[in-house]
């Protein structure tokens, strides 16, 4: 069963990696012509070289008034961790069409295991979002607002950072005591709590941890922000109860959480450009309300 699983998730994590980032032109950006959206590549938020965050700037409207400037959206990419990049045409994807639909979206470059551990990468996540927080206004965001999401592994990045915010007030040097750092989280096909506990890897990456130490679900408290949660009913990966009961736990503590189950995808088609199926852009549409509905009347 281990090298089963080990095997599903390095095919995984090596389909996503053979993509490549749309080349920059000569003032670094990358031109997603067909939706009007310029990218800007390689903005560095810490000294790594996977330490690097490409912002696709929310669209403006080329008449009438401009809308609300809404959060800025963080998304980490997935790969077990160790593989995968913000290059991946999944998140590129993603991130466009969120920003045709007026959603600043940042893809978040991280540093990976055996380079890091579970602590690095959450570092990493937190220091992007403070990134975020401190320069989304420059890139058509709300002032200070920032929604963390992520898929697969950037899923439970970013988890982590929705139910342990002092990991952002660190990166941001505000009160722990203050208001909660993030306006939403989604989380798209994470692993919550339910934990192949026999992957090899785990041992290393999360060494000297306890399975509540690395386990999302095990840090949920009242007044947390949004979440919107997006599962694959056909995930062999990561299994479908780790949204189910990670949104069942967060209403128990009384905390909002949507649970949109996609009942004909799995780990990888729940991402949009990935399937063959009709509306494979409803990830995008799920994200949308939720950022335009839940955030932003939270915020």
């Amino acid at each position: 069963m281990t090298q089963g699983l080990t095997r599903r998730a390095a095919l995984a994590g090596a389909a996503a990696a053979i993509t490549a980032c749309a080349a920059p032109g000569p003032d670094g950006t990358a031109d997603f012509t067909h939706l009007h959206i310029a990218a800007q590549r390689d903005i560095p938020y810490g000294a790594h070289p996977l330490q690097r965050l490409d912002v696709y700037p929310a669209a403006t409207p080329r008449l009438g008034p401009p809308p609300p400037r809404r959060p800025a959206l963080v998304f980490f990419h997935g790969g077990f961790w160790q593989f995968g990049s913000r290059c991946e045409a999944m998140v590129e994807t993603l991130c466009s069409h969120l920003a045709a639909r007026g959603i600043t979206s940042i893809a978040a470059g991280y540093r990976l295991y055996p380079e890091t551990n579970h602590a690095g990468i959450l570092e990493d996540a937190a220091n992007a979002v403070a990134w975020a927080t401190r320069h989304g206004q420059e890139h058509g965001a709300a002032p200070e607002q920032v929604v963390a999401a992520g898929w697969s592994a950037g899923g439970w990045m970013g988890a982590m950072l929705q139910v342990r915010p002092q990991l952002v007030h660190q990166a941001l040097g505000t009160a722990e005591s203050g208001r909660h750092p993030l306006r939403g989280f989604v989380g798209v096909a994470g692993p919550y709590g339910h934990w192949p506990t026999r992957y090899p890897l785990l041992f290393d990456l999360f060494a000297g941890t306890t399975r509540e130490e690395r386990t999302p679900n095990a840090f949920i408290s009242a007044n947390l922000p949004p979440a919107l949660l997006v599962q694959g009913m056909l995930d062999a990966i990561v299994w479908p109860p780790n949204a189910i009961h990670f949104a069942e736990d967060l209403r128990q503590a009384g905390n909002p959480a949507q649970l949109r189950r996609y009942p004909l995808r799995d780990h990888m088609t729940v991402m949009p450009g990935m399937g063959i199926l009709p509306g494979s852009l409803s990830l995008v549409d799920d994200i949308e309300g939720f950022v335009k509905g839940p955030v932003m009347r939270r915020a």
